[in-house]
């Protein structure tokens, strides 16, 4: 968990955890944007940056007029080295190995490019938050995945459907929530179709 004096190797940041993040969020509308041409090429710029908080992936890129121009929140995978070096207010670095998670903020992470960062409590968020092991969900987590369950309070009672079916709404609105600025785009849509089917069979949808 986090220590109990600041880690000079990362800037003085602020470690926030669950709790932390969730009062960040709570009330706000929020924006996230994958990396996706549609999305470089929808002229959707003022309509992202008009949304309170803007979520951002890995590899992100910045076109203003399309994607807009704010990126609050960064979520990314510990062993991605893309834009850590881009200012934003929270830095969320996801990882499932915990050795492997500490090396990287400790190599990666550019002082003063984040406010807040997300601490070993929000590591993992869907294995050690959502509670979905590996008998359930067998799979490696993606970061929208794990992201998703941020989103929502943990004591949510229908948390597994209400991430199913936001899901889902985000697939059938493809065109306008996501596209391909990288060739493998087609490849991580047929995977998150895969997944939504996989979580709606867990869930006996």
């Amino acid at each position: 968990m986090r220590g109990p004096v600041a880690d000079p190797t990362v800037g003085g940041v602020r470690w926030i955890g669950l709790g932390e993040f969730r009062n960040q969020i709570a009330g706000k509308s929020i924006c996230l944007v994958a990396n996706s041409g549609r999305v470089g090429a929808s002229a959707l710029g003022a309509e992202i940056d008009g949304y309170d908080l803007v979520v951002r992936f890995n590899s992100y890129r910045i076109g203003p007029e399309h994607t807009g121009s704010r990126t609050d929140i960064h979520a990314t995978i510990h062993k991605h080295g893309f834009n850590w070096v881009k200012p934003v207010t929270t830095r969320l670095v996801f990882g499932g190995v915990a050795g492997d998670w500490k090396h990287s903020l400790r190599n990666r992470l550019v002082p003063g490019a984040q406010q807040h960062l997300g601490d070993e409590s929000l590591r993992w968020p869907v294995r050690y938050i959502g509670r979905l092991g590996t008998d359930a969900w067998s799979g490696i987590p993606t970061t929208g995945f794990n992201m998703l369950w941020l989103l929502d309070p943990v004591h949510e009672k229908n948390l597994g459907a209400v991430l199913t079916e936001r899901a889902l709404r985000i697939l059938d609105h493809h065109g306008r929530t996501v596209a391909d600025v990288h060739d493998r785009q087609e490849l991580l849509w047929k995977t998150t179709q895969e997944n939504a089917a996989r979580i709606r069979t867990i869930l006996g949808r």
